[in-house]
C-alpha cells in the first residue's frame, strides 16, 4: 500500500469517528528513548486502510513519525511503513525486498541506524475459537477480508489495541550479520513470528469448545487410567465413572468469554475511578517482553481480599495482554457470581480432595492443558488452596 490514495481520504474521517483505540509503546515504557531520535520505519503484518487510520493517530499520540511521510536518507526515499502482507502483490516478496534495500542502505552507510518498529492493531481482543481439526473457526483474525474488516470496524471499533513492540535496530544487524538477501529473508520471517507471537499475548490461546475439551480431557491416558481405578475401586461401571470424572472437569474448567471481559474492564474502570485516586502499574513492559518472547506466565500475587485478583486482571487486560485463568475457592462457584467468574477466566478447585484421586487426577490433567495451550495461570500463595 504504497499510496493510501483517494479512498483513504475518504474514510479516514467517519473512521475517526467509529473508532477509539489505546496505545502501548514497549519502548516508552521501558523509559528507552532510542526510537525518538533515529529514523523509524514501521512493520504491519499486512495492509489495511482502517489498520494505517489508527497507526497514524497513535503515533501522533506517542509522538512517533507520521506514518505518511517517506523515510529520505542520503537523498533516497523510503517507505514509512513495511507490510508483510499485502493484497495487491506478492507479500512475501515484496516485504523481503523492502528488508533488503534497507539493509543495503546500511552497507552504503554505516552512521545508518534504522529502527524497525513492529505494530499490532487488534479490533477487539477474540482469540478465535478452534475446530476440531485446530483451524481457527472464525476465520484468518490477522488478514480478514474486505467485509470481516468492515464488521470489524464497526462492531469493535471502540475497542481497538495499538501495540508499539520495542524497535529492532536494523543498523546493529546490518553491522552484525551483512546485508545479504538472506538476511532480509531471515528477518521477514522472525517479523512473522513476532506477530504470532504478539496475538498469542493479547488475545490468548484460541479457545477449545467447552464440551470437546471435557471429552478430550477424559480421553487422556492418565485420566483413562484414573477412570478405571475409580471403577475397579468403587466397583462401579466404567460409564457411571465416566460421568463423574466429566462432573469433575465441568466444575473445575473456566469458559472463558472475551465478551465479558470486555464488559468487566468498562465496569471496573468506572468502579476504580470511584474507589481509587489512581492506579500506579510498574513493571508492565517486563511482563509484554516474557509474553512477546513465548513464555508462559504463572502470577503469583498476594491474597488480602477479592479486590487483589479484581484488580491484577484489570491491570493486566489495560496492560494490551490476556488475562490470566485464575485459580479460584469453589465456594465461589454459586449463582450468578460463578458464572460470572468463570467466563472470566476463574478454575474452581476445592479446598480439600485428599484420597480422591480421580478428583485429583482431572484436575492435575486441566492444570497441565492450560499450561500446553499457553495459558497464563493465576493463584495466591497465601490462598487457602495452593
Amino acid at each position: 500500500m504504497a499510496s493510501q490514495g483517494w479512498f483513504y481520504s475518504v474514510i479516514k474521517h467517519p473512521l475517526r469517528w467509529l473508532t477509539r483505540f489505546i496505545a502501548i509503546a514497549d519502548d516508552a515504557e521501558s523509559g528507552d528513548a532510542s526510537v525518538a531520535d533515529k529514523p523509524v520505519v514501521y512493520v504491519m503484518r499486512s495492509t489495511s486502510r482502517a489498520d494505517y487510520s489508527i497507526l497514524q493517530r497513535a503515533a501522533r499520540q506517542k509522538q512517533l513519525p507520521d506514518p505518511s511521510m517517506p523515510l529520505v536518507v542520503n537523498g533516497k526515499s523510503f517507505t514509512r511503513v513495511m507490510y508483510l502482507e499485502q493484497a495487491e502483490s506478492d507479500s512475501s516478496q515484496q516485504a523481503i525486498e523492502d528488508f533488503h534495500q534497507l539493509l543495503e542502505a546500511h552497507h552504503a552507510d554505516q552512521q545508518l541506524d534504522i529502527q524497525l518498529l513492529p505494530v499490532g492493531v487488534f479490533w477487539g481482543r477474540k482469540p478465535g475459537q478452534e475446530a476440531r481439526d485446530g483451524a481457527t473457526m472464525t476465520g484468518d483474525l490477522d488478514n480478514p477480508g474486505h467485509l470481516r474488516k468492515f464488521w470489524l470496524v464497526l462492531f469493535s471499533g471502540r475497542q481497538v489495541l495499538c501495540r508499539f513492540s520495542r524497535s529492532v535496530s536494523l543498523g546493529t544487524m546490518a553491522r552484525q550479520s551483512g546485508s545479504d538477501i538472506k538476511i532480509a529473508h531471515k528477518l521477514a520471517r522472525v517479523a512473522r513470528v513476532h506477530f504470532v507471537r504478539m496475538r498469542h499475548a493479547v488475545a490468548g490461546p484460541k479457545l477449545s469448545d467447552r464440551n470437546e475439551l471435557m471429552h478430550d480431557l477424559i480421553s487422556l491416558p492418565a485420566l483413562k487410567k484414573a477412570i478405571a481405578d475409580e471403577q475397579r475401586s468403587n466397583k462401579v461401571s466404567e460409564q457411571e465413572a465416566r460421568k463423574k470424572a466429566l462432573s469433575y472437569v465441568n466444575e473445575i474448567a473456566a469458559n472463558y468469554s472475551e465478551t465479558l471481559v470486555r464488559v468487566l474492564d468498562r465496569f471496573m474502570t468506572w468502579m476504580w475511578s470511584r474507589i481509587y485516586n489512581g492506579i500506579d502499574v510498574r513493571g508492565g513492559d517486563r511482563i509484554r517482553k516474557l509474553a512477546q518472547q513465548g513464555h508462559e506466565i504463572i502470577y503469583v500475587p498476594c491474597h488480602r481480599s477479592h479486590m487483589d485478583y479484581l484488580l491484577l486482571s484489570y491491570v493486566i487486560y489495560k496492560q494490551g495482554l490476556v488475562p490470566p485463568h485464575i485459580a479460584a475457592g469453589v465456594n465461589l462457584n454459586f449463582f450468578p457470581v460463578g458464572s460470572i467468574f468463570r467466563r472470566g477466566g476463574a478454575f474452581f478447585i476445592r479446598r480439600s480432595f485428599r484420597g480422591n484421586k480421580l478428583y485429583s487426577a482431572v484436575f492435575r490433567e486441566y492444570l497441565c492443558w492450560l499450561f500446553q495451550k499457553g495459558y497464563p495461570v493465576e493463584y495466591f500463595s497465601e490462598g487457602g488452596r495452593s
